[in-house]
């Protein structure tokens, strides 16, 4: 990732913002107005600001949320141009709808941020698509066909299973429109505890290092998820990533950094094929390369067997 403060400028996110309202849609009235205003008085922060901001859980939670969406925000608009624009601004009008501040229940709008992202990431890779009614995002690929990628915003470390199961039975039922291949997608702030929360570091490399730990942590329990013999996501899905994004405030230099992390991997590297192997390698300069801190197509750690448990 790159090392400099501003990671986020106040004009990348204006540039971004004009391409919404292109779309008819007005960002000026929804949450992410707020995540601008609150941009512009980080990027102006002194040690007085940071010293209140410690003091205040809630502007806490939304400096938290306002690195974690407009950095999601810029990488989704990554592949904007490669998707179809009445559905693009259907999935937009979702994002850009509700709170500020992540609801403890389920949330549309950030859900459909994360399947934005995802599609981002896999563009290097696949042509992709939206759906009115489908999958989260379509793949076609010149070799594997087509394929579906399902995403879920688990809320707790003890929701990975569960939601995985419900990806593998999404992916069954794509079968039936011609899908070939699957791809799970977890996105890991709520899992980690990070949505609306704030975490400090001393320094950016430690802050970019603490979010590749967690989201390898992360990809290891997805695996591990996966192979339980209670889940029922393979051999739907062939492959996963995992997404964790959130802001982190660093202390030196003095700044709130916003941070994303990906890693891809293979559910069941053994038994698929060459072309599979081929098709998902990362072709390097996709349009996550400045953000993204870490990528690998290798399985996390070990492999794990068919009768490991999720809950060790």
């Amino acid at each position: 990732m790159d090392q400099t403060v501003d990671i986020l400028t106040v004009e990348e996110v204006d540039a971004v913002l004009a391409r919404v309202g292109g779309l008819g849609i007005d960002w000026r009235v929804s949450r992410f107005a707020t995540y601008r205003d609150e941009l512009v008085a980080q990027r102006a922060a002194d040690r007085a600001f940071i010293e209140a901001f410690r003091r205040d859980e809630g502007r806490q939670r939304l400096s938290f949320e306002t690195g974690a969406q407009l950095l999601q925000l810029l990488l989704a608009a990554t592949v904007w141009d490669r998707l179809d624009r009445q559905l693009l601004k259907r999935a937009l009008e979702t994002v850009f709808a509700g709170p500020a501040l992540d609801p403890p229940d389920d949330d549309r709008p950030r859900n459909t941020l994360l399947e934005l992202v995802a599609a981002a990431n896999l563009a290097d890779r696949f042509q992709v698509s939206l759906t009115a009614d489908a999958e989260d995002v379509r793949l076609d690929h010149s070799v594997l066909g087509q394929g579906a990628v399902e995403c879920k915003r688990p809320k707790g470390i003890d929701n990975v299973l569960p939601n995985l199961s419900k990806i593998g039975a999404q992916l069954r039922s794509r079968e039936k429109s011609g899908s070939r291949f699957g791809v799970a997608v977890i996105g890991g702030d709520r899992i980690a505890r990070l949505a609306s929360h704030a975490h400090e570091a001393p320094t950016i490399a430690i802050a970019d290092t603490s979010m590749e730990d967690l989201a390898k942590i992360l990809a290891d329990r997805v695996l591990k998820g996966a192979w339980d013999v209670a889940c029922d996501l393979l051999p739907a899905a062939c492959y996963a990533t995992v997404i964790a994004t959130g802001s982190i405030l660093v202390r030196e230099p003095l700044h709130i950094r916003p941070v994303c992390q990906v890693i891809d991997f293979h559910l069941a590297r053994d038994s698929v094929s060459a072309d599979v192997h081929e098709a998902f390698k990362p072709k390097g300069g996709g349009p996550l390369s400045r953000f993204v801190v870490h990528e690998r197509t290798e399985t996390p750690r070990s492999s794990f067997g068919k009768n490991a448990s999720s809950h060790d």
